[in-house]
C-alpha cells in the first residue's frame, strides 16, 4: 500500500531539491543564531523588566552590615545541623508603585550546615573558647596536651591536667598524692603544682596520660573547638573583611521572580527593605546582567527624551553718521522633547514571531509541529451474530501509519513551499 502511494507521488521538479535545501539552511540558521537570545530572554508581557542588580544587593548588605550581623550571630550560635537563611523582603511601602509584590524576596543570604560550623569554629578559636574534649564517648573538662595526629602515630602521647583545688601545702607533699579516678585506658600520674601554657595562675593539677599503641587507639582524647556566645560570633562576623567568603556580601544571592529564594532553612529571618535601600532600574527583557534579581518582569516601557532644536536669529543695521554700518543679530533657541521606542531588534523579532506563530499558515505548521503521536495504538475487538468475534490490533499497521504520518508532513511541507516560493502561479 505504501508503496502504490508513493509511485503516485509526483516527481519533483529539478529546483524544488536546491530550494528545499536552502529553505532548510536558512531555517537553521535562524534558529542558531535566535536559540541564544531567546534562551536567556525574561518571560515578559512588556519586553521590559525590572531589576536589582548584583552591586546594589550587595550595597545594601554593607550599608545595613551592622544589621545583618545581628540577626545572623544568634541563629548561627543556636544553629544545629541545619542551615539559616537571612533573607532581603520588599516592604509595605513604596513598591507597589514599582509593580513589585510586598513580601517579594529581592536576595537572601544562605548559610549551609558545613559553612555554620567552620564559622563557629573560628569564632571560638578567635575568642580562645575551651575546646571540648571526649574521652571514651563522655565529655571531661581538662587541658589536653596531645602529640597524637590524625591518624595517630605509634607511641605518641596524651596528657590530661584537670584542676583539684587543692592548695601547694597538699600538693607539694612528698609523697605527691596519686590523681584519682583516670579514665578507662589512662595511666594516673601524681599530682603536680604548675602553671599551664594561657593560664594566668598556678594550680595544682591532676594528671593522666595514655601512649598510644594499636590496643588502647578507642581510648585515646578527641578534641574539638567549644560552641561561641553569641556576641563571640557577632564579634568574630564584624571583623570579616568583605571579601571572606564567609562575610555576608559574599553569601548574597539574587531572588526575585527568577531564582529561587532561599527556604527550608532551620532558621529564616527576613529583612524588609525599602526601594530607596535598594535601588532596582529598568532594562529589556532579553539582556538581564547576571547576578541581578528580577523583581517585575513586566514593567512599563521606559520613555525616553529626544531634543529638537529650533533657533531663529534677527539681525539689526545701525547706520552712522560718518556713513559706517554695524550689525546686532539677537538669537532665540527654544527646544522640544519626544518619546520613541527603546525596543531592541530582539523584542521586535520576537514580537513578530509570536504574531506570525498565531495566524495563518505559520499557525497552522506551529500546531503540526506540536501534534502529539502516540507511541502506543489501540485494539478494538468487536462482536457479532453472523461473524463472531473479530479483533483488530491497530500495532500490526503501526509501520504503515508510521509512512502515513510521514506523507503527512512532507505534504504539509510542500504546500508551504509552494505557497512561499511559487505563489499563484
Amino acid at each position: 500500500m505504501v508503496c502504490r502511494l508513493l509511485s503516485l507521488w509526483p516527481a519533483p521538479r529539478p529546483r524544488l531539491t536546491p530550494l528545499l535545501v536552502v529553505l532548510v539552511a536558512e531555517c537553521y540558521a535562524v534558529m542558531v543564531c535566535t536559540a541564544p537570545v531567546h534562551a536567556f530572554q525574561v518571560s515578559s508581557a512588556t519586553g521590559y523588566a525590572r531589576v536589582v542588580s548584583q552591586a546594589a544587593q550587595q550595597a545594601y548588605i554593607a550599608s545595613h552590615r551592622a544589621q545583618v550581623i545581628s540577626q545572623l550571630a544568634p541563629a548561627i550560635s543556636a544553629a544545629g545541623a541545619g542551615s539559616i537563611a537571612i533573607r532581603a523582603v520588599a516592604g509595605p511601602i513604596g513598591w507597589a508603585s514599582l509593580g513589585v509584590t510586598a513580601g517579594l524576596v529581592i536576595a537572601g543570604m544562605l548559610y549551609s550546615a558545613s559553612e555554620l560550623q567552620s564559622l563557629k569554629n573560628q569564632a571560638a578559636t578567635t575568642a580562645g573558647v575551651p575546646p571540648i574534649l571526649t574521652i571514651n564517648g563522655q565529655s571531661v573538662s581538662g587541658i589536653l596536651s596531645s602529640g597524637c595526629g590524625s591518624p595517630p602515630t605509634l607511641g605518641c602521647a596524651q596528657t590530661l591536667l584537670q584542676g583539684n583545688g587543692m592548695s601547694i601545702q597538699q600538693c607539694a607533699t612528698l609523697p605527691a598524692p596519686v590523681s584519682p579516678n583516670p579514665p578507662t585506658g589512662w595511666t594516673a600520674n601524681p599530682v603536680m603544682w604548675m602553671q599551664p601554657a594561657g593560664q594566668t595562675t598556678a594550680a595544682c593539677y591532676n594528671s593522666y596520660s595514655i601512649t598510644y599503641s594499636p590496643a588502647n587507639g578507642a581510648h585515646l582524647a578527641s578534641s574539638q573547638p567549644g560552641t561561641p556566645s553569641t556576641q563571640q560570633v557577632q564579634d568574630y562576623l564584624t571583623a570579616l573583611p568583605a571579601s571572606d567568603p564567609l562575610a555576608p556580601e559574599q553569601q548574597t544571592d539574587p531572588a526575585g521572580t527568577t531564582n529561587p529564594a532561599p527556604s527550608g532553612s532551620a532558621s529564616t529571618t527576613n529583612l524588609p527593605v525599602a526601594p530607596a535601600e535598594m535601588p532596582s532600574s529598568v532594562v529589556p527583557a532579553n539582556n538581564v546582567p547576571p547576578g541581578a534579581a528580577v523583581i517585575n518582569p513586566s514593567a512599563p516601557q521606559p520613555t525616553q527624551q529626544t531634543q529638537t532644536a529650533d533657533q531663529s536669529s534677527t539681525t539689526t543695521t545701525t547706520t552712522h553718521p560718518d556713513g559706517s554700518q554695524t550689525e546686532e543679530s539677537t538669537a532665540t533657541v527654544s527646544c522640544a522633547s519626544g518619546q520613541h521606542s527603546t525596543r531592541t531588534f530582539g523584542s521586535v523579532l520576537q514580537d513578530h514571531v509570536t504574531v506570525w506563530s498565531a495566524s495563518g499558515l505559520v499557525g497552522t505548521l506551529e500546531l503540526l509541529k506540536n501534534l502529539s503521536w502516540p507511541t502506543t495504538l489501540p485494539t478494538y475487538t468487536l462482536q457479532s451474530t453472523v461473524m463472531g468475534t473479530f479483533t483488530f490490533d491497530f500495532n500490526a499497521w503501526a509501520g504503515v501509519l508510521t509512512a502515513l504520518r510521514a506523507l503527512v508532513i512532507a505534504g504539509a511541507g510542500f504546500v508551504a513551499y509552494r505557497i512561499v516560493f511559487v505563489g499563484g502561479r
